[in-house]
């Protein structure tokens, strides 16, 4: 086989990983939850934050997202990741935490196996890292994660999957700086 063909190959197999590897960037406002006849809908109290000013001297930021299973059935939370390495999330439920999850890729990433029951509240802890029956989602960042050269704006994305419908998205923005 010649080496350009081998190439050309080569690159279309890694595109096509590549483009099915990705994670699911769309914003939906509720995740619902098919389970026969009746719904499970996920309901965040809000989507976004924006940190303002993110120093890098100062270490991680985080960020709790409240959400509700506001339907009749439980939902099966199946996966939480998000959109790069600098930032993890953890799912705080009923007095235990899953995680810390990260980006789809960097190192091992478990399976999520956890259910919310109808009426109950959960949270999501996202944590950053700068460059240089109650839930809870929390994000973390980290500003050191990528360097010197990972200051000015950033956007992350938490993302909590279920087994059957869209993802519940959280977004934490900021302007990273020294």
């Amino acid at each position: 086989m010649k080496p350009l063909t081998l190439l050309i190959i080569t690159a279309v197999v890694l595109g096509v990983g590549v483009w099915f590897a990705r994670p699911n960037t769309a914003e939906p406002t509720t995740a619902a939850l098919q389970s026969g006849s009746e719904n499970s809908f996920l309901v965040a109290e809000e989507h976004a934050y924006d940190f303002g000013t993110i120093r890098m001297a100062n270490g991680k930021v985080s960020r709790e997202f409240r959400f509700t299973n506001a339907g009749t059935v439980p939902a099966a939370l199946t996966q939480l990741f998000t959109s790069c390495m600098c930032t993890e999330a953890t799912l705080v439920m009923i007095g235990r935490e899953y995680g810390p999850f990260g980006m789809p890729g960097h190192g091992f990433g478990p399976r999520l196996d956890a259910v919310l029951e109808p009426g109950a509240t959960a949270v999501v802890r996202v944590t950053f890292d700068p460059p240089g029956a109650t839930a809870v989602v929390r994000v973390t960042f980290d500003p050191n994660a990528h360097g010197p050269a990972g200051v000015g704006p950033i956007q992350r994305v938490a993302s909590l999957e279920n087994d059957s419908s869209e993802p519940l998205e959280f977004v934490i923005t900021g302007q990273v700086t020294p």
